[in-house]
């Protein structure tokens, strides 16, 4: 079996969101964030199946805002169309309600693209479909933003069964509990209801093989090419709290794992920065590829601090001397954040980043944070880089931000 970890731009059977959790999100932003959520769900349903999984005791919430969202977005579509009714060929988006389905499952954050599997291929067997159980660890053990969320206890785990992925204890951090065990277990409980919610969308259900890896890590800090070419963060893989065993201390040792589970045999390692946020730094908020040879990175705007500085200054001169996994040198296009006056809010520091934008079958999906001139800068620039008959969708967020991500970090694609 050799293991192929895809490019975005692949086909996908569908996208996978997590409904936010009251257990996980701050009580001041968590109407807001269940709101974006529901956006993301509407506006990627007109390009391919949305599975929104959701706690059993929210699903009823989830479908009303679902519901109201979509009536939100379907009426600033009939004013554009009303407005712009003389221009022929006007792209109005085409939402397909239909294509948005729940499933229970114990979840609480919403940041799928960690908790979530992720989705390879077997090149030697197209009809094999794998995913891989990075064991999710709450980023090595940091639930410190956990620890001010004040509701209502969770029940104790009913199902008794064994698990070889825990949570990770760390010391000067809230112990894990029982929200901890259940995002340890979601790429778990996903890959469970896999076959049913493929017969449910009619794509002649696969059972998934489910391979757990040894190496413990979060999909915001993969990035592939799907030619062989990978860029990370150091910061963010290579790292005790992540993995404390020996046989994992090592660069050479992260990248034969790296290698052999993803396919690939290039990778271009950034230092990043352990602590920075509460990720160490992934990668999906700094550079992304647009197809192979071409990257879009994250240009920190002016009044953002030093240290974001000095990590875009670092990758820009890597990406400049590196070639990829064909030989060839990279091109690299820069998206300058948003006015960090406008994102931020009493000082919380927030993800502005562009760069953290979303490929679905036929579409792109782009964050806009209320920055005029940059939303517009963004989508321009991305516009000239993908194909035309790609679509570009820009979704506006507020409360993501300041939690610390952005499109990207709530969204995982199935393959």
């Amino acid at each position: 079996m050799t293991l192929f970890y895809p490019a975005e731009t692949a086909p996908h059977k569908a996208t996978i969101l997590g409904f936010p959790s009251s257990h996980a999100v701050p009580r001041e932003l968590l109407n807001q964030t269940r709101n974006e959520i529901m956006d993301l769900a509407v506006v990627i349903s007109e390009f391919e199946p949305v599975r929104v999984h959701v706690r059993p005791e929210d699903e009823n919430l989830a479908r009303q805002i679902l519901n109201e969202r979509f009536q939100k977005l379907e009426d600033i579509n009939i004013n554009n169309k009303t407005k712009k009714a003389h221009k022929r060929f006007e792209d109005i988006p085409q939402y397909q309600l239909s294509r948005i389905t729940f499933h229970k499952t114990p979840t609480n954050h919403p940041w799928v693209r960690d908790t979530g599997p992720v989705y390879v291929l077997d090149k030697t067997n197209s009809s094999r479909r794998i995913a891989i159980d990075f064991g999710f660890c709450e980023w090595g053990g940091k639930n410190s933003r956990e620890i001010d969320v004040r509701n209502e206890p969770l029940g104790q785990e009913s199902d008794g069964q064994a698990d070889e992925r825990s949570p990770v204890s760390r010391k000067g951090y809230a112990a894990p509990d029982i929200r901890h065990w259940e995002n340890a277990r979601f790429a778990k409980r996903v890959l469970e209801q896999e076959f049913d919610i493929d017969e449910q969308e009619m794509n002649n259900g696969t059972k998934v093989e489910r391979v757990v890896s040894p190496l413990r890590l979060e999909g915001g800090a993969l990035e592939v090419d799907g030619e062989g070419t990978f860029l990370a963060t150091e910061s963010s893989i290579i790292c005790p709290h992540r993995n404390p065993s020996s046989s994992l201390s090592t660069r050479d040792a992260v990248e034969s794992h790296l290698r052999a589970l993803l396919g690939v045999s290039k990778i271009i390692w950034f230092p990043g920065r352990t602590g920075l946020d509460i990720t160490d730094c992934h990668v999906d908020g700094e550079v992304k590829f647009i197809e192979p040879g071409v990257v879009v990175q994250n240009k920190p705007h002016p009044k953002t601090g030093k240290v974001e500085m000095e990590i875009y200054k670092e990758i820009k001169a890597i990406l400049g001397r590196e070639t990829d996994a064909q030989g060839r040198k990279i091109r690299v296009v820069e998206l300058e954040a948003a006015d960090p006056d406008l994102v931020e809010k009493e000082q919380e520091e927030a993800a502005g980043t562009y760069v953290n934008f979303y490929f679905v079958n036929g579409g792109l999906i782009v964050p806009a944070f209320g920055d005029g001139k940059r939303d517009r800068k963004a989508v321009e620039t991305l516009r000239a880089l993908v194909s035309p008959e790609r679509k570009i969708r820009q979704v506006y967020v507020s409360a993501l931000p300041l939690m610390g991500g952005v499109v990207h970090c709530v969204t995982q694609q199935v393959i």
